[in-house]
């Protein structure tokens, strides 16, 4: 077979080789005979056949190509290439140590066996051949698998056990040897309709999470790039988690651009494994992925998306464990959680309210009603409410034709106050440039106003013990402050100012003498439904509809609730963002 092979491969050049020369020579004798006058029968024939000659010749190549394909599979010898990429069966010794009990799965161009060693103990035999290789880079990723899985020691990780090669006649295969995951996956358990409660979800989330941090923090960091159910073993006795399958993993120091395979399964992928890039907190977000799958039982690439981010806002769960997932699947890194420890405390500090207060809940919405404001169309804004919680998300508003034109204004304000100042120095008039504090404040306020709806993104969280509120420029700038509840005196839409006889308002929260304020790039109807949200929340008396006066010389007043001031009332002293 191994000569009839040699022979089919040989001949295989020779015929590229002709066909090559004569797909060459053809055009050559073609072109100039489009220009000799009249019709020349030798020349005629000649190209007609080369160019039949041609034809045979092609026909011969991919008689060729059939052959060899079917002597790799075995078929000339009355064999038949096996499916999936399983090459061994029940009984055969591998490495004349390890015998076949049976597939434990298959994925790709791998398969993973259960096998028997001579002492009795059972090992997962992760097999690859060269007969099924789609290309060299599966065995590079093969062969990376087991690099890393040598250096691991962790108790949330098969234990590495061998890897070596055996030759056959017509094939060479790969092997991975670990300890085998006892249990199921987390994919096989759903599909069962086995239930897993929010109680187990939290678990198998920090358990996770924990061999997460352990790869993070070797050096150079590891990278799994593949969680997913498919790839966790719970072991239903105990509880005990495993993660498995670490052949899409990466360290940090062989991250590369050039000859990178995009790994992953989609619905599990963070965007930026598409660019070939990966860190903590892409497998972060496959973690979060996984969670979806165990509340909802459905993939996360089964779910529509809002702005490129999964929107599973019909999965019932709790508000907490939703937050904690939906910051997880944020498609920018840096929004999602950036440390494992940071999603740990999150988990473990889920608040589970008391059951007379969930009793007392149900029945003031039974004798009340529910109040319902509906969500003003085309907002951002994603507000999230339960019983016991309400998150409020407010993205920076961007550019739009109003933070354009205020910024236009503020670059031409703070130019000329700088243009005057200078003026003024350089005139020896130092004393009289001191008359431009108020202006350079009134152009600090501007410009600080525009960078602020351009860059700040808030988020608000109450509970019926605390609240907090935070401002963020992505990674760079963080402010939050926080406080009990029940020290929320009132929550307002209130006028700061006026600008060419038109309002300037802001959403407010009073908390005893303090003043959080936040929201100045928003719509006004956008203003008043946050307003109307937070207040039927926190349990307090709803504002007072009135009408916002824009005439210059009036008393202005906000929509909801608002507070009077005549013109401008320090816009900048107590804003924060």
């Amino acid at each position: 077979m191994m000569s009839l092979c040699r022979v089919v491969i040989h001949c295989e050049v020779q015929v590229i080789v002709l066909f090559i020369f004569e797909g060459v020579q053809l055009p050559c004798q073609l072109l100039p005979n489009l220009f000799r006058p009249g019709w020349q029968e030798p020349t005629f024939w000649r190209i007609f056949g080369n160019s039949v000659f041609g034809l045979v010749e092609l026909s011969a190549w991919n008689g060729a190509l059939v052959v060899r394909s079917q002597v790799m599979n075995g078929e000339l010898d009355g064999k038949s290439r096996p499916s999936l990429g399983v090459f061994h069966k029940t009984g055969d010794v591998i490495g004349e140590k390890y015998t076949i009990i049976g597939v434990l799965g298959e994925g790709g161009v791998c398969t993973t066996y259960e096998a028997q060693v001579e002492d009795g103990s059972t090992v997962a035999l992760k097999a690859i051949s060269l007969r099924f290789m789609k290309g060299w880079k599966d065995l590079e990723l093969f062969e990376r698998e087991a690099r890393v899985l040598k250096s691991l020691r962790h108790p949330g990780i098969p234990e590495y056990i061998d890897y070596f090669e055996v030759d056959s006649e017509t094939d060479r295969a790969f092997y991975i040897a670990q300890k085998v995951a006892k249990g199921r996956s987390l994919a096989e358990i759903v599909q069962n309709g086995n239930r897993i409660t929010e109680e187990d979800v939290t678990r198998i989330a920090v358990e996770v999470l924990e061999v997460l941090k352990y790869l993070g923090n070797l050096r150079p960091p590891v990278f799994h790039r593949d969680i997913k159910p498919e790839n966790i073993i719970m072991d239903e006795e105990t509880g005990q988690i495993k993660v498995v399958d670490f052949g899409a993993v990466q360290d940090a120091a062989s991250m590369t651009v050039i000859g990178s395979t995009v790994v992953g399964t989609y619905g599990y992928m963070a965007p930026e494994q598409f660019q070939n890039r990966a860190t903590l907190q892409t497998d972060l977000y496959g973690l979060g992925g996984t969670l979806l799958y165990l509340v909802s039982g459905r993939s996360p690439s089964s779910f529509p998306q809002a702005r490129l981010k999964i929107d599973f806002s019909a999965v019932t769960m709790s508000l907490g464990l939703r937050l904690i997932i939906s910051r997880l699947l944020e498609p920018a890194p840096e929004d999602r959680f950036q440390s494992a420890d940071e999603v740990i405390f999150a988990l473990k500090n889920l608040k589970e309210p008391p059951a007379s207060r969930v009793a007392a809940n149900r029945l003031a919405i039974e004798q009340q009603g529910t109040r319902s404001f509906s969500k003003p169309a085309g907002t951002k804004v994603n507000l999230v409410r339960t019983s016991d919680a309400l998150q409020i998300e407010i993205p920076p508003v961007g550019l739009t034709a109003e933070t354009v034109g205020t910024g236009s204004f503020a670059v031409a304000w703070n130019a000329f106050i700088v243009f005057w100042t200078a003026s003024a120095i350089r005139g020896g008039a130092g004393f009289m440039s001191l008359f431009s504090i108020p202006f350079w404040v009134v152009g600090f306020g501007l410009a600080r106003s525009t960078l602020a709806n351009l860059t700040v993104a808030v988020t608000l969280y109450f509970d019926r013990d605390d609240f907090a509120v935070e401002w963020k420029v992505r990674k760079f700038w963080k402010h939050r402050v926080s406080g009990q509840t029940k020290d929320i005196s009132s929550v307002e839409l209130m006028v700061e100012g006026e600008m060419n006889g038109m309002p300037i308002t802001v959403c407010g929260i009073n908390e005893g003498v303090n003043r959080h304020l936040f929201g100045s790039g928003l719509e006004l109807i956008e203003k008043s439904w946050i307003i109307q949200e937070m207040s039927d929340f926190l349990n307090l008396p709803p504002p007072p509809e009135r009408q916002i006066v824009t005439r210059r010389n009036d008393v202005i007043r906000s929509g909801i609730g608002g507070r009077n001031f005549r013109r401008s009332n320090r816009p900048w002293d107590d804003t924060e963002f």
